[in-house]
């Protein structure tokens, strides 16, 4: 297949920031929790205001960077056009939005009512979610993630991940909601797959654009039988701080896995690191943000770059992000094709380097981390010239 022609370069080289009420969802809409209260629930928030309700909004200026919003409703008639516009974003910034990907926007937002009112809940009640709930006085002096509490999960028993001791999304909201949160369980279910369905749309057009088979990234992520593709689903929940610059929701990292889909909410505070500089992520109504991870950089010998990101505590909101975080097999080579590889772009990074490569070499780093600005695991395998 012939690749997509690029003005990509392999050198590597704030937005006005929206307020909100604490409990908003989205603009222009009010919500109302459709689920009847359960013993031993906390009340649950029945109004949210809306941003035209907000009389204390005043936009604060923050850099908004030039990252693309790709609609995917243009596939069927310019698939090029639509497969270029990836393929740059993804090589240039590392990053991109996505409008028009399949998932509701009512769904997202459910989910989002949903997501606050469990992270606005009495300390007890979230407890109960067990090891999965990582409260807000879980913080390390060198972790990356700092002033956030976070929910994670898997979606299923049959889906992979690194770590044993997460939970399914079933378990989870068992053990949290006597009657499981059917309302929840089914959004992020409807959630889950558009996600999916976009992960491998993505990756078929990331190797359509370098010149690739379709299906070269692809065919790693397809459930065959029993073996499922690696997905982690994660709700990071920011509270906001008086002081932010001193309070950072997560330092600069880049993700070890191949891509991350993101669903942020309207407060913002997503940035990403571009030429020296950090661009705040525009928040768009129905949009997803997906960025390129480790291993699609190394993989793809630095055609795609993975993104340097941080995330900003607000002031005065409080922010909540819903994110997938996928990731290849474990021992999966990271080997870029020879399709990428010539005497004017010789390999990037020393093999054999797979996933579980990344993830040690992160979890020595956030061990040793002591105070840098950013971690970038992938400079430790570069092939010094």
């Amino acid at each position: 297949m012939t690749a997509i022609k690029s003005n990509f370069s392999r050198s590597y080289s704030e937005e006005p920031k929206l307020t909100y009420d604490r409990r908003v969802v989205a603009p222009q809409t009010v919500l109302k929790v459709m689920n009847p209260l359960q013993k031993g629930e906390p009340e649950q928030i029945q109004h949210i205001l809306t941003v035209s309700e907000n009389l204390d909004a005043s936009p604060a200026q923050i850099s908004y960077g030039d990252i693309p919003i790709i609609d995917l409703s243009r596939l069927a008639d310019e698939a090029d056009v639509v497969c270029k516009q990836i393929g740059d974003a993804a090589a240039q910034w590392g990053a991109f939005q996505v409008v028009n990907h399949g998932i509701p926007l009512e769904t997202m937002q459910k989910i989002e009512s949903q997501g606050l009112n469990f992270f606005r809940s009495p300390s007890d009640f979230k407890l109960g979610a067990g090891s999965v709930y990582f409260p807000l006085s879980t913080v390390y002096p060198n972790s990356l993630l700092q002033r956030v509490e976070r929910l994670a999960f898997t979606p299923g028993p049959k889906w992979k991940f690194q770590s044993k001791g997460i939970n399914s999304l079933e378990d989870t909201l068992s053990r949290i909601w006597p009657d499981g949160n059917l309302l929840l369980r089914e959004e992020l279910r409807k959630f889950l797959c558009g996600s999916e369905a976009l992960n491998l749309q993505i990756l078929r057009l990331l190797a359509r654009y370098l010149g690739l088979t379709e299906d070269f990234f692809s065919q790693h992520f397809e459930r065959v039988q029993d073996t499922w593709p690696r997905f982690a689903m994660r709700w990071n929940f920011y509270p906001s701080h008086p002081n932010p610059s001193e309070n950072p929701g997560a330092k600069g990292h880049t993700d070890p896995g191949s891509l991350t889909i993101l669903m942020q909410d309207k407060v913002g505070g997503l940035r990403i690191r571009r030429d020296g500089r950090w661009y705040g992520v525009k928040p768009t109504e129905g949009a997803l943000v997906v960025n390129m991870g480790d291993s699609l950089e190394a993989w793809t010998n630095c055609c795609v770059k993975s993104v340097l990101h941080r995330v900003e505590v607000d002031a005065k909101f409080d922010r909540l992000s819903l994110i997938v975080f996928v990731s290849p097999e474990l021992h999966l080579p990271l080997s870029p094709p020879d399709e990428l590889i010539d005497e004017d772009h010789p390999r990037v990074y020393k093999q054999p380097l797979t996933y579980e490569n990344l993830m040690e070499k992160r979890a020595e780093e956030e061990n040793n981390h002591s105070g840098s600005k950013f971690v970038r695991i992938l400079d430790h395998f570069k092939i010094l010239k």
